[in-house]
């Protein structure tokens, strides 16, 4: 385990970041603590930028954005909000965020934290991914079965997209601008997959037994491509990791899960995949051919969303903990 580092290490991790360029090539370094920043209450979505070596995370209870600036290892802003938030995303291209909130879609400059508008969206907007080809950003609503797609340089709706349920996923896979979309219901549920230039629907993957689907993202590598979910039997009952091949739709892989996960990450065409899980108080790593766990790793308590600093180069993670208001950041992928 690496120990925590103060707030004046910067060297320690431009040297950690330098000698990992050519360790994870080969494999990814094991995972440990780095450091842990106390934010606001219940921290649960979070994004990165790396370009600017920013970190955001939302804190539910309080209506605020924390920003943790990892050039020098500390939270140097709160940013009000003016209603509970549902959702972040970062478009590091322009260093903006974007933060649901009652009634709409606040954009903030990440320059100076300063709120720039409010896009206003019907429904309760909540998940938001980005599309990096479009500059486009999905918003999940929770109240009226859709996702909202917002221009991003003219601030304005520009189409919505049907889903049977809302599901907390959206996952955009830039090779084939493809945008999935999760659904999850006590009866069962799937995944929705829309063009991201047209905005059409051109898929409906569903799997045996029609379990519900909840957080997604996808994995490329060696000509295929893969969607990685967390599924709910329908009914109800214990989780799963579920690898889908999408150009047939096929169950690739399914490895049981304890608890409640927060989250799903994918890490590159190394094939192994990161899920938070709130139950445990750990992040779990497994490899998309395996059939269970192959090692967790302890974080804080009730983990919620994850992201990742671009694992080929940098290594590291960062982990939104809602019951102990903290965010970990994780050095490396993987256990010993």
């Amino acid at each position: 385990m690496i120990g925590i580092l103060g707030e004046g290490s910067v060297s320690y991790r431009q040297f950690f970041r330098t000698s990992l360029a050519v360790l994870c090539v080969a494999s990814f370094a094991s995972a440990g603590i780095l450091q842990t920043f106390k934010v606001g209450r219940q921290p649960t979505h979070i994004g990165v930028n790396i370009p600017t070596n920013k970190v955001y995370v939302d804190n539910v209870l309080d209506n605020t954005v924390s920003v943790i600036d990892l050039s020098v290892n500390k939270v140097t802003a709160t940013v009000p909000l003016a209603s509970k938030p549902a959702g972040l995303a970062v478009n590091p291209a322009t260093n903006r965020f974007y933060v649901s909130v009652k009634g709409g879609v606040a954009v903030y400059d990440g320059v100076d934290n300063s709120l720039i508008t409010t896009i206003a969206v019907s429904g309760n907007p909540s998940i938001i991914a980005m599309n990096p080809n479009n500059k486009n950003i999905y918003v999940q609503d929770s109240a009226d079965n859709e996702v909202h797609v917002i221009d991003t340089d003219s601030d304005e709706v520009i189409a919505e997209l049907p889903v049977s349920h809302p599901g907390n996923g959206i996952a955009i896979d830039q090779t084939t601008n493809q945008v999935f979309v999760s659904s999850a219901s006590p009866s069962g549920g799937s995944v929705s997959v829309f063009d991201g230039s047209s905005n059409l629907l051109i898929n409906t993957l569903t799997l045996p037994g029609n379990p519900s689907f909840t957080y997604l993202d996808t994995l490329k590598g060696f000509g295929f491509l893969y969607l990685y979910a967390i599924t709910q039997p329908a009914g109800g009952g214990p989780y799963s990791f579920s690898v889908v091949d999408t150009s047939s739709g096929a169950l690739v892989n399914q490895i049981p899960l304890q608890g409640t996960p927060g989250g799903v990450i994918a890490e590159g065409i190394s094939n192994e995949e990161a899920i938070t899980n709130d139950g445990m108080s750990k992040v779990d790593f497994m490899h998309q051919n395996e059939t269970k766990i192959h090692c967790k790793e302890q974080v804080g308590r009730g983990p919620a969303g994850m992201a990742i600093f671009a694992p080929w180069f940098n290594a590291e993670m960062v982990v939104a903990n809602r019951l102990d208001n903290t965010v970990t950041l994780l050095l490396g992928f993987g256990c010993p």
